[in-house]
């Protein structure tokens, strides 16, 4: 007898099915006493054969629903779900074709085990958490395809170093998008030792003003704020910028008027003393700037 109780047991354990429910289908309900540790529990239920559309459903939601979710919407128990799912062989949602955990990811692209999440969270990179019953499971997926198409994306470069990727078909796909884009991100650092400027705010300002097109990465590491987000400019772009002077960066008075008059003044005899006062500047400024239109510098 205890034989035949523990069997019926497991089998209203896998299909799960409440009284409620099976009234609703039209089934019959039972009545089954269990005997456990000298205590009787009486149970009301009466198991029901899976169906293609439940099979269906649980394969289909599997990530993207709870275990309880997905047993509330087809009329089943969180356990009858888990059991169903291991007899069937569906596979769970971090082994599903087509995606890949976050994890997966930084071994993939060779970052530490924060970054890959930190872009996720902050909408960097395309990816969702995988539901689950348990607060504390905060597993993160992407889709394969997203992550394709994200990777050669020019604009998210710089968030991917190639040397520090696995070998194999994602390195060689990122090698191919860099050959055919043709060019570079550099850091401001690079872009002012390329022309010898020492504070690197010079330059970054000029990409700050939009003087100069480039992009404002942020969260590179996955970590941080906005305030920890740098720039980068193309190559090409970056060895066509010219740079000014000191002087003329310094003297925002300086404009093609004031030379034109500056010139002008020289031409009819003035000093370089005489021109400062005229404009109210400083007469080494205005000696500097008439010399350099001169072609003398």
């Amino acid at each position: 007898m205890d034989f035949i109780l523990t069997l019926v047991d497991q089998t209203l354990m896998e299909h799960g099915s409440s009284a409620s429910v099976i009234k609703a289908r039209g089934g019959m309900v039972r009545s089954v006493v269990r005997v456990n540790q000298n205590k009787v529990i009486n149970r009301n239920s009466k198991s029901l054969k899976w169906t293609k559309d439940e099979d269906a459903f649980i394969n289909a939601n599997l990530g993207k629903l709870t275990m309880v979710q997905i047993g509330e919407h087809i009329g089943r128990s969180e356990n009858a779900i888990k059991i169903r799912q291991f007899r069937k062989a569906f596979r769970p949602a971090t082994k599903q074709a087509g995606w890949m955990t976050a994890h997966q990811v930084c071994l993939l692209l060779g970052v530490d085990s924060h970054t890959v999440p930190g872009w996720i969270r902050n909408g960097i990179l395309p990816g969702e958490y995988i539901a689950s019953t348990y607060v504390k499971n905060k597993t993160l997926r992407v889709k394969i395809e997203d992550l394709k198409f994200w990777l050669t994306r020019p604009k998210n470069f710089p968030y991917v170093r190639v040397e520090r990727m696995k070998p194999g078909y994602f390195r060689r796909l990122v090698e191919k998008a860099h050959e055919r884009w043709g060019d570079e991100w550099i850091s401001m650092r690079q872009f002012a030792d390329m022309h010898g400027v020492e504070d690197v705010k010079t330059v970054t300002k000029k990409l700050m003003s939009k003087e100069l097109p480039g992009v404002h990465i942020r969260h590179l590491g996955g970590r941080g704020g906005n305030r920890w987000a740098l720039w980068f400019i193309r190559r090409s772009i970056a060895e066509k910028w010219i740079r000014p002077r000191v002087t003329d960066l310094k003297c925002k008075w300086i404009t093609p008027a004031a030379d034109a008059f500056m010139m002008k003044m020289k031409s009819e005899g003035k000093t370089s003393v005489e021109i400062s006062r005229m404009m109210k500047q400083n007469h080494r400024t205005v000696d500097y700037r008439i010399r350099r239109l001169k072609g003398g510098i």
